[in-house]
């Protein structure tokens, strides 16, 4: 079998199409790696971006703290005629019943200094419990006595109760520090507090209500109270049982002293109620949505045919 042997022009034909392969190949090659840095450095500076913007948010909240924090000092200042009493103390749980602080002595010295004793003032004081996350619950209290060791304060259950949302001294004993501010609370001639029961409310294993003189029983909890704040909690008896309620509206103030003050007690639907309230409204509100479709779907379909009707030709006349 007779062979074509290659010319110098197929070969060097051959040889432009390999180096034009080639070419391409590294020019693909380039081409993917400047895509490929061009992808990082948008990453980079995205995340470069993010991180600018993260640390702006951050500077923007400190700030916002801080300005916060100088309007609430100017304004306690004057609340407090410039008395100013501020301390991060280790809580123990006390045993009194009462909303009553145990601090320590330098806490009276401080206050003496400053002239607030000899002004008559009732002590009362802002205790604000600290997380990590920077949130935690807050609430008033009186003072009883100013025996604790130096450092500590001690916390009665019902003031723990408020700062822990329901977790109690347990809680509490594995916190760090609570912040103790002095307020001087507003005194108010009249008052009214509504109170909503937690879970099931007063009813026995969600079957029967418990029968129960309400305000007499709440009155007579709060006897001996200092301080009262809109978020507290506020635990009470009747036969063995312990019934949680929470203060979810006060007036006239969101916290106010509860000495000599008229104070007028409502009792608003339990939280197992009222979200049962709430979602026999939202199934209303649906099934109203529904049948309003379904009439504006109605209307739609008359709308065409009435369109139809006045399209069609007129019959002649017989």
């Amino acid at each position: 079998v007779a062979t074509k042997k290659k010319t110098p022009e197929f070969a060097a034909a051959a040889m432009d199409f390999d180096l034009a392969n080639k070419h391409k190949k590294e020019v693909e090659q380039r081409r993917r790696e400047a895509k490929r840095k061009l992808d990082e450095k948008k990453k980079e500076e995205e995340i470069r971006a993010a991180m600018e913007q993260e640390q702006r948010e951050r500077e923007e909240q400190r700030h916002r703290q801080a300005h916060e924090e100088r309007l609430r000092a100017e304004a306690e200042a004057h609340l407090n005629e410039g008395a100013r009493y501020l301390a991060k103390l280790r809580p123990y749980p006390s045993s009194r019943t009462d909303d009553k602080l145990e601090l320590p002595p330098s806490a009276l010295e401080e206050l003496e200094r400053q002239g607030v004793l000899e002004k008559g003032a009732l002590l009362t004081f802002a205790v604000s419990l600290t997380t990590r996350t920077g949130e935690g619950g807050s609430t008033h209290a009186g003072v009883a006595e100013f025996t604790a060791e130096e450092g500590t304060v001690g916390v009665p259950p019902r003031v723990a109760l408020c700062l822990t949302k329901g977790s109690g001294l347990d809680t509490l004993d594995g916190v760090g520090q609570v912040e103790i501010r002095y307020v001087k609370l507003p005194r108010c001639r009249k008052s009214k507090v509504k109170f909503q029961p937690r879970g099931e409310g007063f009813h026995a294993g969600g079957m029967k209500v418990v029968s129960l003189d309400l305000e007499h029983v709440l009155l007579e909890t709060l006897r001996g109270h200092t301080a009262l704040t809109q978020g507290d909690w506020l635990p009470i008896r009747h036969q063995g049982q312990t019934y949680e309620l929470m203060v979810r509206e006060l007036e006239p103030e969101t916290e106010l002293s509860l000495i000599d003050t008229d104070l007028t007690v409502e009792i608003l639907p339990s939280e197992q109620t009222e979200a049962e309230l709430r979602a026999e409204e939202e199934r209303l509100q649906r099934e109203e949505a529904k049948r309003q479709a379904a009439l504006d779907k109605e209307e739609q379909r008359l709308q065409r045919c009435r369109l139809k009707a006045q399209q069609l030709q007129p019959e002649p006349d017989a």
